[in-house]
């Protein structure tokens, strides 16, 4: 949606709790001139005699979600984008290091089965047996080809639309700045029986590689797949009366704007139940929906239970 506006002329702020989402709109959305040169991508990918490497991922990861040469690829690139610091500063460097971030991470990603670093296995890579999902092919890819590849695309949608777009990477409810004419909010869903509900649990490596220089004291040592350690962020709630009041509280700190919130059928917080929230701010309330699929998993393959909506509050 930020890059939707972006490319529509609007100024746009972008705020997201995760870390690694932050980078991404430093690199996509906040940057407007800023690319990877190829001579960027050399020093990157090549191992340098004045730079320290440390085996961080390769001794704490190994056997999770990443064969051992990979995690020691991972350990010299991460380290290799924090050293860009030797050739740029200022704005420059943040810029550079946040695209290196973003197309690392989306490396790592389309490297694991499910897309998610929720469990601890790296076997559905390497064992022999038949597969009804995922993409070998994809899975073995080396890492550079596959960075290579994302920078390359992020720097062909890097553009100038003559706003002054920003990144925040904070708690929507103490988020400062409430004058907007629309904000777009994306929160969650929770539903029934849902056993991790925290993104940060389902994505905590690519935090890890987003932060490298605070990523050892973030780990859950004594959890099964090293997470990050839980710093109690407000949405984790099972409760429908719970989540209920943090919408509330959503759309009373931004209800002079125009409100538009992603939501999705079955969830603990119903349509309804937003809507009557919005109707109780003065706003007028209309929807529009769309029927979607997802190819792994069974529960959520059955188009009835699916559906997501637009809501928007005028």
């Amino acid at each position: 949606m930020s890059s939707l506006f972006k490319r529509m002329g609007k100024e746009v702020t972008y705020n997201d709790y995760l870390h690694y989402n932050y980078m991404s709109a430093v690199a996509l959305i906040e940057n407007s001139t800023t690319v990877l040169t190829d001579e960027d991508l050399d020093f990157i990918f090549s191992e340098h005699p004045k730079i320290s490497y440390g085996c961080f991922v390769a001794d704490i990861f190994r056997g999770y979600y990443f064969l051992d040469a990979e995690n020691r690829w991972l350990d010299r690139t991460i380290a290799n984008i924090s050293a860009l610091g030797r050739e740029y500063s200022g704005k420059v460097l943040r810029e550079k290091k946040a695209i290196a971030v973003w197309a690392i991470g989306q490396a790592c990603l389309i490297k694991r089965p499910f897309n998610l670093f929720h469990r601890k296995n790296l076997y559905l890579r390497t064992e022999k047996a038949e597969r009804g999902f995922g993409n070998k092919s994809t899975w073995e890819t080396p890492f550079e080809d596959a960075m290579r590849r994302f920078v390359k695309e992020a720097n062909q949608v890097i553009f100038d639309n003559g706003r002054r777009n920003r990144a925040f990477c904070t708690d929507a409810l103490r988020f400062k700045d409430t004058d907007f004419d629309l904000v777009y909010l994306d929160p969650p869903y929770f539903f029934e029986g849902q056993s991790n509900e925290d993104y940060k649990d389902l994505y905590h490596f690519l935090e890890g590689v987003a932060q490298p220089h605070i990523w050892p004291e973030l780990i859950d040592y004594d959890s099964y797949n090293l997470r990050l350690k839980r710093n109690g962020t407000r949405w984790p709630a099972k409760s429908s009366d719970q989540l209920t009041n943090i919408y509330s509280s959503l759309i009373d700190r931004f209800s002079d704007s125009v409100l538009v919130i992603s939501h999705k059928s079955n969830s603990l917080v119903s349509l309804g139940t937003i809507k009557n929230l919005l109707a109780n701010h003065g706003k007028q309330v209309r929807t529009h929906w769309k029927r979607y699929t997802y190819a792994l998993s069974h529960s959520n393959g059955k188009p009835s239970l699916n559906i997501e909506w637009l809501i928007i509050g005028t």
